[in-house]
């Protein structure tokens, strides 16, 4: 969905091994080793990792009061304040390049909120060049490049930005951004206006806002865009199932509950979310019903192309939400868990931990 994924569908680099030289490969039954942990992991709401996985971000804060924004280079692991009155919701999103930014924070002489993007410096922590884009709106997607951004207001009127200056296009009501595609041409968008299938999802092409509507069953919702042809989405998440457009061909996959990342390059080839390792108490019903008290939860990975899974790490004590934040890097090498954090940050977070992810069987190492 737009607004969840710390892995927003972003072009891809390879991490340089060295800067992690303390950390070696964890066994999958393992969470990693602690990289921070106290105030500044206190009920975090997200948490990202750089496109070169140099630098780790999350907020700490930022569900129901404006939290701040913390930054780890990899190197050094020093922590960073980047910016104060942060909100988590709708969340950052860093630009392909790891230059930028968007940001939501509160605005103290209103009392309101702006939608700001900031240049990130050199060292991966600083933030420079301040730009306030919206103060009215009720939510927001940016393209992967940065180059754009859609606003969606109160009323539900999506309009896109065109940050190089041009003039702002007009998308109408009822659509609620999904994607950008990967140079911001296009952006596909669910249409709630629709009375049938034939309209339900809608591509708008961001320069002129002519709209090309998307054949797709009403009853069904889009979840992720995993890849992309041209300006034309090609591979699309339905629930836990991959869809290519084209064929209609369906991989379905196995463990996880819900998709909360993705990492490959050019396109993603691996998914990420929490499912259920193992039943902690077993027991069945006077039906003869097999039902379980209480689940082992485990991270899994899938891959998109044949669905295939298997388990990266797994909570050392019993868990009933599966709702721990974790952000994977871009090239899927690294995880980090904001251990503790429950459901979207509402839960006093207590460390965030790190560990590397050897890959999955009969594919190289990054």
């Amino acid at each position: 969905m737009p607004f969840r994924s710390p892995g927003r569908l972003i072009t891809l680099v390879l991490l340089f091994a060295p800067l992690f030289a303390g950390c070696n490969a964890w066994p999958d039954d393992d969470l990693g080793e602690t990289w921070v942990s106290g105030a500044s992991t206190h009920k975090i709401s997200w948490i990202a990792w750089s496109p070169d996985a140099t630098t780790l971000y999350w907020i700490s804060g930022g569900a129901s009061t404006p939290g701040t924004l913390y930054a780890m280079p990899a190197a050094n692991r020093s922590l960073i304040a980047a910016a104060t009155g942060v909100w988590g919701y709708p969340a950052p999103t860093l630009t392909t390049d790891g230059r930028e930014i968007f940001y939501v924070a509160s605005d103290p002489a209103t009392g309101g909120a702006s939608l700001n993007l900031a240049t990130i410096g050199n060292d991966g922590t600083s933030l420079t060049a301040t730009r306030v884009l919206s103060t009215s709106f009720f939510s927001y997607l940016a393209a992967p490049d940065g180059t754009r951004v859609a606003l969606r207001d109160d009323a539900g009127d999506t309009t896109v930005q065109d940050l190089a200056g041009g003039a702002p296009v007009d998308l109408g009501g009822g659509l609620e951004p999904l994607s950008f595609s990967p140079g911001g041409g296009a952006l596909l968008a669910r249409n709630a206006a629709s009375n049938g299938a034939a309209t339900h999802y809608a591509v708008a092409d961001t320069s002129t806002g002519a709209l090309t509507y998307l054949p797709f069953p009403d009853d069904e919702t889009i979840w992720l865009v995993t890849a992309w042809t041209g300006e034309s989405p090609s591979t699309v998440m339905v629930s836990a199932q991959v869809i290519d457009l084209a064929t209609g061909a369906a991989t379905k996959l196995t463990g996880l509950g819900q998709v909360d990342a993705l990492s490959g390059t050019p396109a993603p080839t691996l998914a990420y979310g929490w499912g259920e390792l193992e039943c902690l108490g077993p027991y069945t019903n006077d039906a003869g019903d097999a039902l379980c008290d209480g689940v082992y939860d485990g991270l899994f990975r899938d891959d998109l192309g044949t669905g295939a899974h298997d388990p990266i790490a797994a909570e050392t004590v019993q868990a009933l939400n599966n709702s721990d934040l974790f952000a994977v890097s871009p090239d899927g090498a690294w995880l980090a868990v904001a251990a503790g954090s429950g459901v979207i940050g509402e839960a006093p977070s207590t460390a965030i931990t790190v560990k590397h992810l050897s890959p999955p069987a009969g594919v190289a190492a990054p």
